[in-house]
């Protein structure tokens, strides 16, 4: 009865923090993280067809520093030096392109050549080694090398608030401050483009992450970077809060205004970039399948309802056969969890490849950014995409535009709309695109003029 009345509870405040009926939902990019089921194991290309049906528009990854360049490279700067062992990388960029999600990469693992040995969770001896590993990386995946994909997110480090991934911990927030810098160097020298999330926190940890936080913005208070990573893990409902200074779900905004005042910035986006539950009976300290799809709803409102989250990764799509984790959405076998249809229906609507859109009233002519990637995974940058858009005002049609654009090295197209907006109108553009192959992607944009 105790386990009843709990989950009553928790599908009330799921209910509760639910957008309104008929007010549009957010956009997020949603996603998974499963680094054995995506890359290694022979059924891959399958588990990438399940997350994307998930509607999963993001997919992330380790890039193990140590294992892509087990010995010195010769030129560290070049993306294809052959010491770098990157082809189960490509492949999973590849797929996720083709199935038109983006890629999260997250840099993270001292090789024993770059600090004496002393093991994948110390910096490196030179910066400079790793912000050279850096920009082959995101230079390799630019978006400007023929067969390689644009990679648009990247993060630095896992977890460098946990010794597990970086110690010392004495001095954690000033070791991972130096390994930042090194990185997104490389990073944005090699994708400008890019987008890089500093933090990839954990919920506690060593060093506490609102701790942690303070301490590097008063060590590096100008740092660049394009959002905060954190992994709001919790062993309570996703709404119960935890005793602050831990940060869970419930304390995103708690947290993030205290980033906004550590740093001098305001709004700083956050990317929930590793949650999930695991389930009962495959580990015994876990919840139910009900539960767990419960939870699912109710952490995806949650960031839904928080301007600053930008992203959400669940952690695993299937429970690895080689580990007792369990915490995916499909069993071993692959058979569905409750928490799959779940996921899938609050992932929907969040569809961030649907963008919402502001233009200003009366400007005429207003351009929209569409997600094409599936055309990019079969035509070159440049390559000139026939376009037709359906124009709503309401339920009002204002008829079919036939534009074309050139498709970007990044696998998005800018498209000029036909229209001079009004104040306080919003306007829907289905968006049908489509090269001379046949490739062809489905869009539908909302544009809101304002004043």
């Amino acid at each position: 009865m105790a386990r009843l009345a709990r989950l009553a509870l928790v599908l009330t405040a799921a209910a509760l923090l639910a957008p309104a009926g008929g007010a549009a939902a957010a956009r997020m990019w949603v996603g998974f993280q499963d680094d054995p089921n995506f890359r290694w194991n022979g059924d891959r290309k399958q588990m990438l067809d399940a997350a994307v049906q998930a509607h999963a528009t993001v997919l992330r990854t380790l890039v193990d520093w140590a294992t892509v360049a087990p010995t010195q490279p010769a030129h560290a700067s070049d993306p294809f030096d052959p010491t770098y062992k990157l082809d189960d990388l490509d492949e999973f960029v590849r797929g996720a392109q083709a199935r038109g999600a983006e890629v999260l990469l997250t840099i993270w693992g001292t090789p024993s050549w770059a600090n004496g040995g002393a093991g994948p969770n110390r910096v490196p001896t030179k910066s400079a080694d790793l912000t050279a590993f850096a920009h082959a990386l995101a230079s390799r995946y630019s978006g400007t090398r023929p067969g390689y994909p644009f990679v648009r997110f990247y993060s630095v480090w896992d977890e460098p608030n946990r010794p597990r991934f970086l110690t010392p911990q004495q001095d954690a927030a000033g070791l991972y401050a130096a390994l930042y810098r090194a990185a997104y160097a490389g990073i944005k020298s090699g994708s400008p483009k890019a987008e890089v999330a500093i933090g990839e926190t954990s919920a506690e940890g060593s060093t506490n992450p609102v701790r942690f936080a303070e301490l590097l913005a008063r060590a590096r208070p100008r740092l660049r970077f394009d959002a905060w990573a954190l992994h709001p893990y919790s062993d309570e409902p996703p709404a119960e809060a935890k005793p602050w200074p831990s940060v869970t779900l419930s304390q995103l905004r708690r947290f993030g205004t205290s980033l906004d005042t550590w740093f001098g910035r305001k709004s700083i986006p956050l990317w929930i970039t590793d949650f999930s539950y695991e389930t009962a009976p495959e580990k015994s300290q876990g919840v139910s399948y009900t539960t767990q799809a419960a939870y699912v709803r109710q952490a995806l409102a949650i960031a839904t309802n928080d301007a600053r989250a930008q992203m959400f990764v669940w952690s695993i799509l299937r429970d690895d056969p080689t580990s007792p984790r369990s915490s995916g959405l499909l069993k071993r076998d692959g058979t569905k969890k409750p928490a799959y249809a779940a996921f899938t229906a609050a992932a929907a609507p969040l569809d961030a490849r649907n963008s919402i859109v502001t233009a200003q009233a009366g400007v005429a002519n207003p351009v929209i950014r569409v997600s094409a990637l599936p055309i990019a995974a079969n035509s070159a940058p440049g390559t000139t995409v026939g376009i037709r858009l359906s124009v709503f005002d309401g339920a009002r049609s204002l008829g079919t535009q036939l534009p074309v654009a050139p498709l970007g090295a990044d696998g998005w197209l800018s498209v000029t709309v036909q229209l001079v907006p009004r104040a306080g109108h919003r306007y829907r553009v289905l968006v049908n695109a489509a090269d001379a192959h046949g490739n062809r992607v489905l869009r539908t944009i909302e544009l809101v003029a304002t004043r």
